[in-house]
């Protein structure tokens, strides 16, 4: 009867431990799928439909008023794309960030032109600063838009990085 409880014990053992196993591979698994979601939500957003249909309609009109502008934000408009959807990374360093910015405000300058003055100041020690990836742009959209609503002259924006020692 000994003998028997023992097998019994670790029958039951082997039973719990397939189960934590199980549990265990299932985790892994929504993890994964959550972090695939995360991934394609980002992408959603860097393909904001909003700024494309804007770059796309820009790119129209001046199809017909400046050529040469539309043909510069086709190439403006590639370059962001292609910086966008490659980038994978969980942290980037500031100068990448505002490589980035560069090249979206790149292409609103197009748009906008002489309406439309950037400054832009990146402290060296602020440059190697990591952060998230894309933390910036919807601020700079937002600025933008909501800068174009209540701006009647020229919209004049900063962008400015250093670090301050707190105390």
């Amino acid at each position: 009867a000994r003998e028997f409880f023992h097998e019994r014990v670790i029958v039951e053992r082997n039973r719990e431990l397939a189960r934590l196993h199980k549990f265990e591979l299932d985790e892994k698994i929504a993890a994964k799928l959550a972090e695939e979601k995360t991934r394609l939500e980002m992408l959603r957003y860097q393909l904001n439909p909003h700024f494309l249909y804007n770059a796309l309609n820009s790119i129209r009109a001046l199809i017909f008023s400046r050529p040469p502008a539309a043909g510069e934000m086709v190439s403006q408009l590639a370059d962001l794309c292609r910086v966008t959807l490659t980038r994978n990374e969980d942290v980037a360093p500031v100068s990448d960030e505002f490589a980035m910015l560069n090249l979206y405000l790149d292409m609103e300058k197009t748009r906008w032109r002489d309406k439309l003055a950037i400054q832009v100041d990146l402290a060296p020690d602020a440059a190697t600063q990591l952060i998230p990836p894309f933390l910036l742009l919807p601020l700079v959209e937002n600025a933008l838009k909501h800068g174009r609503q209540s701006t009647a002259g020229v919209l004049k924006l900063r962008l400015s990085a250093r670090l301050e020692k707190w105390s």
